[in-house]
């Protein structure tokens, strides 16, 4: 039986940690700021249920490396939902940002916006190559979590037969 954590579960535990604490740093300290409040009131639902999305997504980083890092194997399906609704209302905002005009105050449709961001040559800004690279890590991560020596950790066997 493994008894010891394998390496690469510990380093994304940790990098879960200390992302979603400097995430909730970071958040709470422009929560009040007109240009948060903006950048979100581009989406289709109310700017309190995307911030509610973005606290969960970031508790739940905090929460599930935590818990991961204790050998609770629940938690890795807790990072693998609680992740996607916050890439997409990313998505959502980089695309309808950039799609409005300077003068123009009021959000546009979000589906007109992602057509109107495809239908535009391809120039990458930062924000997207960001989004990127943080959903590339994410897959990585949740390959590394899932892999036969993390599940082996996660659930080692009962019997010494096993």
């Amino acid at each position: 039986m493994e008894s010891e954590r394998p390496f690469l579960v510990g380093l994304v535990c940790w990098a879960l940690i200390i992302a979603g604490m400097r995430g909730v740093y970071s958040t709470m300290k422009v929560l009040g700021t007109d240009a948060f409040r903006q950048s979100l009131s581009v989406l289709p639902y109310p700017v309190t249920v995307a911030q509610t999305i973005l606290f969960v997504a970031l508790v739940a980083m905090v929460v599930s490396g935590i818990c991961m890092y204790e050998r609770q194997g629940w938690a890795r399906w807790i990072y693998l939902v609680a992740l996607p609704p916050f890439f997409l209302q990313r998505f959502l905002i980089i695309t309808t940002l950039q799609t409005l005009p300077d003068d123009q105050a009021e959000p546009q449709d979000p589906l007109a916006a992602i057509q109107a961001h495809l239908q535009t040559p391809p120039n990458q800004t930062k924000e997207e190559l960001i989004l990127a690279a943080l959903v590339v890590l994410y897959l990585i991560s949740l390959w590394i979590l899932f892999t036969l020596t993390s599940r082996r950790f996660f659930h080692p066997p009962m019997y010494v037969d096993e």
